[in-house]
């Protein structure tokens, strides 16, 4: 399943389903930062998260295609997060 956000607190509670997060939960956020191209990894309890910045790496429509790909081929929970 896919669901979208426009704002995610990264806390330990999914906000979709308001319990914490579960193992099936991945996370896409989409920035404008100027510091990175990608970043990966887990704060404060959150669901594993990548984070690339539209700035910065070039091929992140081709990115978020693959995400949705193995998202939908893994069977996870995808929260694609559209983040200026």
């Amino acid at each position: 399943m896919i669901d979208r956000l426009d704002r995610l607190p990264e806390t330990d509670i999914d906000p979709i389903t308001g319990q914490a997060y579960d193992d099936l939960r991945i996370i896409l956020m989409l920035t404008d930062s100027p510091d990175y191209q990608q970043m990966c990894g887990s704060s404060n309890g959150c669901a594993y998260t990548i984070k690339m910045s539209r700035n910065q790496y070039m091929n992140w429509k081709m990115a978020v295609g693959d995400f949705i790909s193995f998202c939908e081929a893994a069977g996870k929970n995808a929260i694609p997060l559209n983040r200026i």
